[in-house]
């Protein structure tokens, strides 16, 4: 017999034939997040959902241990914010809601179950919170998850040095990994309003008005795309050829608004990767969200306009590189390579042969000891610790290579 499971991944996969057909994919699918996990945990790993769409995101249901009942809401709005305004052709949502099945919950942690999805589907982002109970109402924390393995990701570039210096290999990545996206306090009054635009959100009209006709409800287990828009309104095909008009910004209003800044960052950051501009961040969201923003347009910039990510990075530098909160490690790694890539791009306009450059041995010191003062203040990072290996292998500094090397490797016996 085939199993409910087994049945939407025959539907998905009837689906991605459909998207491959149309040439562009902003495709979203609702699916119980405690389902997933178990069926994950029972069977190792899972098919992946929209394996064929570039920019695969997932929006988690935010833990709710006091049962407030706006984790799935609040998720289920972000998902779709971040499909339906997408500044991308090619993305896939997947909003993890919570089951009906709570049994299973208490036996993986929700945190745990994050983890072990956002891994095994290999997310390119991920969207996760938590809620809890103030003197007023509510406090939703929003967070933001990029794989730890981000090698070959977006996040994640190198730098080689030419053979004349060794033709060692410099990394550079996004970091942290995790970071508070917005801490919003959320009235009474503004709970069941959240509540109301989810229910709006996921009824289905004949036209895209909020006095048509309702036809229906996005329903779970079943993906969608978008094939038309007008204005706020998107037109979705789902799987079993129906369709139907939904708006978020049409029903999000107040409180939800500033809520919805969180799909806007990660839709920015997302465009940011695919070379479109960058643009500034939302007043609501936090100082961490700022620092990743520019963290990653440096990171961009890098292969092609060093110079550029060291424009970015400067305010930063000003600042010291020290506060883990503002994304030190990454900033202060991040300067180091593009600070080499300029001065070897520099020297490129004299030695066309990049194989026989060998930059100023005083200037790469510097750079050197910028980055190993940053150790200090972060002393398990692996890549300031590999970098500066490299380039004290190129100063000559055997005794300083060494103990960078060692210090790496007990890291990673750990």
């Amino acid at each position: 017999m085939t199993t409910f499971g087994a049945s939407c991944r025959l539907t998905l996969l009837a689906f991605a034939m459909l998207l491959e057909a149309g040439g562009v994919a902003r495709a979203g699918i609702d699916v119980p997040l405690e389902r997933e996990a178990r069926e994950l945990m029972s069977h190792g790993e899972r098919d992946r959902f929209f394996s064929n769409v570039r920019n695969r995101i997932a929006a988690f249901t935010f833990d709710d241990p006091h049962a407030i009942g706006l984790g799935d809401p609040i998720a289920f709005l972000l998902a779709k914010k971040l499909l339906f305004s997408a500044r991308v052709s090619s993305v896939g949502i997947v909003n993890y809601r919570e089951s009906v099945d709570r049994d299973f919950s208490g036996k993986l942690a929700y945190f745990d179950q994050v983890d072990a999805i956002t891994e095994d589907q290999g997310f390119l982002l991920a969207i996760w919170g938590h809620l809890s109970q103030t003197e007023d109402g509510v406090r939703a924390d929003s967070f933001l998850q990029v794989p730890a393995n981000v090698g070959g990701t977006p996040f994640f570039s190198e730098i080689r040095l030419p053979k004349q210096m060794g033709g060692g290999t410099l990394t550079a990545r996004l970091k942290p990994d995790r970071i508070q996206l917005q801490s919003l306090d959320i009235d009474r009054d503004h709970v069941s309003a959240l509540r109301a635009a989810a229910a709006e959100v996921a009824t289905l009209r004949a036209e895209p008005d909020v006095f048509a006709a309702t036809i229906g409800r996005i329903p779970e287990d079943q993906p969608y795309s978008i094939v038309d828009s007008q204005e706020d309104w998107v037109r979705l095909r789902f799987a079993d050829g129906t369709y139907g008009w939904t708006s978020v910004d049409a029903f999000c209003i107040d409180v939800c608004r500033d809520l919805m800044d969180v799909a806007t960052f990660i839709n920015d950051a997302v465009a940011l990767t695919s070379n479109l501009p960058a643009r500034s961040v939302p007043e609501s969201l936090t100082r961490e969200a700022a620092a990743m923003s520019d963290q990653l347009a440096a990171l961009v910039a890098l292969t092609t306009n060093p110079r550029k990510a060291i424009e970015i990075i400067g305010p930063w530098a000003v600042e010291g590189f020290g506060s883990p909160s503002a994304g030190g490690a990454g900033f202060a790694n991040l300067f180091a390579v593009a600070s080499v890539a300029a001065e070897l791009e520099r020297a490129s306009a004299l030695e066309p042969e990049f194989n026989r450059i060998r930059l100023d041995r005083e200037v790469v010191e510097r750079i050197a000891q910028r980055l190993a003062e940053a150790s200090v203040a972060h002393p398990s990072d692996l890549d300031i610790l590999e970098n500066l290996a490299v380039l004290f292998a190129y100063l000559g500094d055997e005794r300083r290579r060494s103990l960078a090397l060692q210090i790496a490797a007990t890291l990673k016996a750990r």
